[in-house]
């Protein structure tokens, strides 16, 4: 049992609701009902029932949020005090960053002047998830934003936000032709099994990519592999070839059309992002701080 089981209990309990508990905790639902289901198999206790399709809390979980409500409390005041202690309210935030981060980071010059106007010192260093990890490992970094899931097992994670990878199509497609106005259409797979793609060349986005074109029964024809979404979003921008992209890539898709981004009403089409810690590890208020703010506005620009 973790804090973030506890405040996934929580969540459900003052929302009486799985998807709403999701939302405000800025998690996939799955992931609310696997932590959730994981929690009671491991107590031999039920702490939801459903009845007439609504959701109630059970005696149990009133006494399992009791104690676990001082316990988050608790949990605050420590971390507040120990901040204190080791004087990191002024610290200086060394943020491990992957490609895709980077890329995030430079194409959002708004996020980049908020963070400008915290009152302390950061830096980004940018590399591969794995190294990353290795890194925080090693207290090289005070703290990491990856993709899940972390390989590394010393490493703690909490949720940041959950992406949707989407199927891109030139604008001066033939379909795009026959769409009507709707923001994200759905669209079948099947539709593309003759033509070609560009495959973003991650070891953590191209099995979502594949497993996307397995749930629709078509083997792509990949003509390009590259490992830049800019490249990607690029060559599809060319009418060339179709591919996936980030649903992050709709702010960009709004302005100037030259690409569409359409649903593969995939339930697969959902990658997480994380922000990984060492074990054990007391966050500062400064990277609390950092973090949330980061969250935040990541979330307030996900396409709807």
């Amino acid at each position: 049992m973790t804090i973030l089981d506890i405040n996934n209990v929580l969540a459900v309990h003052e929302t009486l609701s799985f998807t709403k508990a999701a939302e405000r905790l800025h998690i996939s639902q799955s992931a609310v009902s696997q932590s959730i289901a994981k929690l009671e198999k491991e107590l031999n206790i039920l702490l939801f029932v459903r009845n007439n399709n609504k959701l109630y809390s059970t005696p149990a979980c009133e006494i399992f949020l009791e104690t676990g409500r001082q316990i988050l409390k608790l949990c605050q005041k420590l971390e507040s005090d120990m901040g204190e202690i080791s004087g990191r309210y002024n610290s200086f935030l060394r943020i491990g960053i992957s490609s895709f981060f980077f890329w995030l980071l430079s194409n959002r010059s708004k996020l980049i002047r908020e963070l400008k106007k915290l009152d302390f010192q950061y830096e980004f260093i940018q590399d591969r998830s794995a190294n990353i990890e290795k890194m925080v490992e090693n207290s090289q970094l005070d703290f990491g934003f990856v993709r899940a899931p972390v390989q590394n097992k010393l490493l703690e994670c909490e949720p940041l936000f959950t992406e949707k990878i989407m199927l891109a199509v030139s604008n001066s497609h033939p379909i795009c032709k026959s769409m009507s106005d709707i923001q994200f259409p759905t669209i079948d797979l099947k539709e593309f099994q003759n033509e070609p793609f560009i495959m973003i060349n991650n070891p953590r986005i191209t099995p979502i990519c594949m497993k996307l074109c397995e749930d629709a029964d078509i083997k792509p024809v990949i003509a390009l592999h590259t490992s830049s979404w800019d490249h990607v979003y690029d060559y599809i921008k060319t009418g060339r070839a179709v591919g996936f992209l980030s649903c992050l890539y709709a702010e960009k898709d709004d302005e100037n059309r030259p690409v569409r981004l359409f649903n593969t009403n995939s339930p697969h089409a959902y990658t997480e992002h994380v922000v990984a810690y060492l074990s054990q590890t007391i966050i500062s208020p400064n990277a609390r701080k950092f973090i949330n703010m980061t969250r935040e506005y990541i979330v307030k620009m996900l396409p709807v």
